[in-house]
């Protein structure tokens, strides 16, 4: 109940509250959190330091799990915002050039799932991808609080995206893709029923395989990509690559390898944008029971 009431109390500041005044109380609650959750920072180190090794030394990495934690407040912000925002003026500061480029390299009527991670503000990507004239499915995890649940499913779906829980959603967005519409998942995390070790900065996490079937099951290409903050206020997507699942999704080892594609991909999005990076367990320990 208490994480209900603060969201809708967020979503309240976001329609009342002049945009300074906003991110002033973003940046200070984002201060708080980093004296007081300080196993969480602690964990938010030693991922970055498993991604930038030694050259990142003990006060470089507390001042960069800040910044992670400063970005993540940002992108809550950007979420309880959402419907206050109209697209003309979002547009005047997205870069999506990447994005669009590739997409044409699909032909005329494109069809995608598009594997992306907890990074920069990925809520936002649902409004972008649909006003761009995408119908865009996704997936998610029921929140503890089943009042959050719909909390974040109105978001989302005044965003233009299409949210289906998580449980028996393989089909739902099988049918979605196999109608013409497209897919947009966060494949960072282990869930579903067939997750798989891969290597990872050095480690072997958890990760989920749901997307790699399901671009088989409808013969479908997965993009790699993400949104993040750039300067100012400005946000860009960043461009992974385009992969084309093998004729038969019981091909396992060619739809492993173009995981391992995938993976290299984030790899390079969270060296290039580690303050963005959203990962807030201990990556070495990801997937252990």
């Amino acid at each position: 109940m208490l994480a209900l009431t603060l969201y809708r109390l967020g979503s309240y500041f976001a329609r009342v509250l002049p945009l300074k005044i906003r991110t002033l109380i973003t940046a200070t609650v984002a201060q708080v959190s980093c004296l007081v959750r300080v196993g969480t920072r602690r964990n938010i180190e030693r991922n970055l330091a498993l991604v930038h090794g030694r050259s990142l030394d003990r006060r470089g990495l507390r001042r960069m799990s800040r910044r992670v934690v400063l970005n993540f407040a940002r992108t809550i912000q950007v979420f309880l915002e959402l419907p206050t925002y109209r697209w003309e003026e979002v547009r005047a500061r997205l870069e999506m050039s990447e994005f669009e480029s590739a997409v044409r390299g699909l032909g005329e009527h494109p069809v995608f799932v598009l594997a992306s991670i907890h990074m920069g503000p990925w809520e936002l990507g649902g409004l972008c991808l649909s006003s761009l004239g995408f119908k865009i499915h996704t997936a998610a995890l029921d929140h503890p609080s089943a009042g959050v649940t719909r909390f974040f499913e109105e978001r989302r779906s005044q965003s233009g995206m299409i949210n289906h829980p998580m449980r028996g959603s393989f089909n739902i967005l099988k049918e979605a893709l196999q109608r013409g519409d497209s897919v947009a998942l966060l494949v960072d995390r282990a869930y579903g029923g067939t997750p798989k070790r891969f290597d990872f900065f050095g480690v072997q996490p958890e990760f989920p395989l749901g997307h790699l079937f399901l671009a088989a099951a409808c013969q479908v290409p997965i993009m790699t990509g993400a949104l993040v903050f750039d300067t100012g206020d400005r946000v860009r997507y960043i461009h992974g690559g385009v992969y084309y699942p093998p004729a038969s999704a019981e091909d396992v080892d060619a739809l492993e390898a173009i995981e391992r594609k995938c993976l290299a991909d984030f790899e390079r999005f969270i060296r290039e944008h580690s303050d963005q990076w959203f990962q807030f367990e201990l990556l070495e320990r990801s997937g252990q029971k």
